[in-house]
């Protein structure tokens, strides 16, 4: 009698568990994010009435030649950017036909993935960072909402069909969240198996992502210093510890540590398309992105101008300052009057906050 009466009681609680669980799923403030991104970005195709440039042309006509039999490894001219959209394209022409709103409806779901991805690792920060339910709810659905609404020229570059900025990404939120959760992971002691499978996992986003577009690398970077700055603090907290209990402890971080080797065969993997074309083309796609920076593939228009590569950095830095940052973080737009720029100055700063508390968070 007493089991049964456990067993039942045990039941009970698992039930509503689980309903909880479904009703915070259906009550949640994500499903907001995503109605206002899909709404935004609906709208915003309507009112183009079908305009689209050449490049999101090229796009559609690589999906159709998909269609007809076409195996393309990159977007038609270039030896980088892989044709991952061009495939997707594909497949909503084969459902709906070639159409301009095909065009822009693949890149308008992956905006909603960008928003849900968002949201992921809003929370996976907050719940780091300890905060209390109503302020991770908070923290996250500002995060989805900010990747719902962005500003203007981010919105512009997710919607429009130019080889897979907007695949990059997902890719980009997949590999920050992928290491955040692994580094978590890590620190929770989880199993040689578990982190192997993390490493692998990430190893093939890298790959998979060096294919659609090198721009991932950005990402790569960043991720790169995150797991630096965590083995530097688990590096200092195992010198804390007694002589004793020093030694297994260095063993088992660095057994852990070498399971980042796992992630080189999966990263080819994902790079298959890119290695595949490299074999027939004298590795271009491979030698683009090792070029990048040399002053010798500088345009000639501008190689007047740049003498050494301090020169060109400084302009660089100088672009992303006053023109990159103010406009695809603050939102700011080209001649505005004194009250927008004002806005846009705050929004701005905002955004630079945004992007420190989210580093904060994560140490």
């Amino acid at each position: 009698m007493l089991n049964l009466s456990q067993q039942k009681g045990h039941s009970q609680i698992t039930s509503i568990t689980q309903k909880n669980r479904w009703q915070t799923v259906i009550l949640s403030p994500l499903w907001l994010c995503l109605l206002f991104a899909l709404g935004i970005r609906i709208w915003s195709a309507h009112h183009t009435h079908g305009i689209i440039d050449g490049d999101e042309a090229v796009v559609g006509i690589q999906a159709e030649h998909i269609l007809r039999g076409e195996h393309p490894y990159y977007f038609y001219g270039q030896v980088y950017m892989g044709s991952l959209e061009a495939y997707l394209m594909a497949i909503l022409f084969a459902i709906a036909g070639p159409s301009v709103w095909m065009l822009r409806a693949e890149p308008i779901l992956l905006s909603l993935l960008v928003v849900w991805l968002t949201w992921r690792l809003a929370g996976a920060l907050a719940d780091a960072a300890h905060l209390s339910p109503f302020a991770q709810q908070l923290f996250q659905t500002i995060a989805a909402l900010i990747a719902a609404v962005p500003p203007l020229y981010d919105t512009v570059v997710e919607m429009r069909a130019l080889g897979g900025y907007v695949e990059t990404f997902v890719l980009i939120l997949l590999l920050l969240l992928s290491v955040f959760r692994l580094t978590r992971r890590w620190r929770a002691g989880a199993s040689y198996k578990e982190l192997g499978w993390r490493w692998a996992g990430i190893g093939f986003i890298i790959g998979f992502g060096f294919w659609v577009n090198p721009l991932i690398l950005t990402a790569v970077f960043a991720a790169t210093i995150w797991v630096v700055a965590f083995c530097i603090v688990e590096l200092a907290q195992l010198d804390s510890q007694n002589q004793a209990d020093f030694r297994p402890a260095l063993r088992s971080f660095l057994k852990r540590l070498l399971l980042v080797l796992v992630a080189v065969p999966t990263c080819l993997i994902g790079m298959a398309p890119a290695i595949r074309w490299g074999l027939t083309h004298h590795w271009a796609n491979f030698t683009f992105v090792l070029q990048l920076g040399d002053l010798r593939t500088l345009n000639s228009l501008l190689k007047p101008y740049y003498h050494d590569r301090l020169s060109l950095f400084k302009d660089q830095l100088s672009f992303y300052l006053h023109y990159a940052a103010p406009r695809t973080i603050g939102g700011a737009l080209p001649g505005e009057n004194t009250l927008l720029t004002t806005i846009h100055t705050l929004t701005l700063g905002l955004g630079l906050f945004c992007l420190c508390a989210s580093c904060l968070l994560f140490l």
